[in-house]
């Protein structure tokens, strides 16, 4: 079983398995080995540096394993960072051609970064267009209209 959600769907399950691995709920009622709790992250580390994972983290053999605060926050980054990692790949043929997927549903968007990136970084605008059931002729004249309208700069 892969512990990823399919095409980034976020199912209750994964974000189970994840506070389960990172919160653990034993480590509310027993004290976390400091040692043991830093071998299991060094673990979880090296298997998702390996390989993507085909086992649920409730199978894996240190998943019950009570944490301490400082170890559970880095188990979260490696899994947050791995779970980014895999939507990274399964979704780039979605980014390439623009158009989202979904359930049978396209939803295409649009992108354009306007001037120097600022020091502080850049600031995102989402303007979104519907269609309201037009007719397509009239509804992708509006979807043209708005991406001219949108970065006037």
């Amino acid at each position: 079983m892969n512990i990823y959600p399919q095409q980034g769907r976020l199912t209750p399950f994964f974000f189970c398995c994840v506070l389960q691995l990172c919160i653990g709920f034993k480590s509310i009622a027993q004290s976390p080995d400091i040692l043991r709790s830093r071998e299991v992250v060094t673990e979880l580390a090296a298997l998702l540096e390996s390989t993507h994972l085909s086992t649920a983290l409730t199978e894996l053999s240190f998943a019950s394993t009570p944490l301490t605060k400082s170890d559970s926050l880095r188990a979260g980054e490696l899994l947050v960072r791995s779970f980014k990692a895999q939507l990274k790949i399964e979704r780039a043929s979605e980014m390439a051609a623009q158009t989202l997927k979904h359930d049978g549903f396209e939803l295409p968007f649009f992108t354009k970064i306007c001037g120097d990136k600022p020091e502080g970084g850049r600031s995102l605008y989402i303007s979104m267009h519907g269609g309201g059931g037009a007719p397509p002729k009239v509804n992708d004249r509006q979807w043209e209209n708005q991406k001219k309208t949108l970065f006037i700069g």
